[in-house]
């Protein structure tokens, strides 16, 4: 009785260790805080959107170039700071090994490895080398492809995300730069 009792608590364990990993795994054409964030492949450290400028350099070990308002930090990632906290962050070569999106996006990927993981229903692709999909944070929902760079979106400026992605056509169209921004910074550098 007692190992049945036993065999049957492992097997609930593992089913509910399962389970939350299951939700902890981002889906296609969703978006949650952790898309807002990047992620230190040696140490798992995460910087997210709304960071200090204090708490992203004690995990970058970095000072940066001094840049306003994007400064480039020596492990191939580039912080748009507002006031001190990071409203936008860019993988650029360099980064590669280092750091990559919460969910996996990094510089070398292709066009269908990013699309596979944010997905193909809000994919935005206004030239075959750049790729966006834009979030309204207050509506909690993501801007149709087809107003991602409408005049009315636009305006919205601190209240939309975008994930966007630049892919290089002389290295086999692979990603050059993955950029996780507000639009406020990433279209008025503000």
């Amino acid at each position: 009785m007692r190992k049945s009792l036993w065999i049957i608590s492992v097997i609930a364990l593992f089913a509910l260790i399962g389970c939350q990993k299951q939700e902890a795994a981002f889906q296609p054409d969703t978006f949650s805080d952790k898309d807002k964030c990047i992620v230190n492949l040696q140490n798992n450290k995460t910087l997210c959107y709304g960071d200090s400028r204090a708490d992203v350099e004690a995990i970058l070990q970095d000072g940066g170039d001094n840049g306003r308002p994007l400064v480039l930090y020596s492990s191939g990632v580039r912080v748009a700071y507002r006031d001190d906290i990071a409203v936008g962050f860019q993988l650029i070569e360099g980064s590669e090994g280092k750091y990559e999106t919460a969910r996996g996006a990094r510089v070398g990927m292709s066009k269908a490895e990013v699309m596979e993981l944010y997905g193909f229903k809000y994919a935005h692709e206004a030239t075959p080398n750049n790729l966006d999909y834009a979030y309204d944070m207050k509506k909690g929902e993501f801007v149709d492809k087809t107003q991602v760079f409408s005049g009315d979106v636009q305006l919205k400026r601190e209240q939309i995300f975008l994930v966007d992605a630049m892919f290089d056509g002389n290295k086999d169209g692979a990603a050059s730069l993955i950029g996780l921004v507000d639009q406020k910074m990433a279209i008025f550098m503000e």
